[in-house]
């Protein structure tokens, strides 16, 4: 098996990229939620093995971000489908500090 592309394929390539040659960069770009639950389970499933339904389960149980942040390991670890390992590592990712940048 190769991972080198077809001439074939090659040429779709070309052709996709000229079609785009003189469109707008945001056309490309993802597009992204407004809505509030949408923004929060879009940063909290960036965490290792936490899914869509847990984010869900997160902040229907904690019922607002700062609550959810406040919360224990303990507590985090109470929320169905967490369990001890997903709420250590979410924990730690709420409660890391923030890089400067210089």
């Amino acid at each position: 098996m190769s991972s080198r592309p077809s001439a074939e394929e090659a040429g779709r390539y070309l052709e996709t990229y000229k079609a785009y040659e003189q469109k707008p960069a945001d056309l490309l770009m993802e597009k992204l939620e407004q809505d509030f639950v949408s923004r929060v389970t879009e940063c909290l499933t960036t965490v290792k093995s936490v899914n869509k339904t847990d984010s869900q389960t997160l902040l229907t149980t904690f019922g607002s971000l700062e609550q959810l942040i406040a919360a224990s390991r303990e507590d985090l670890a109470l929320c169905p489908g967490l369990g001890p390992q997903k709420a250590r590592r979410l924990f730690d990712v709420l409660h890391e500090p923030f890089l400067k940048v210089p």
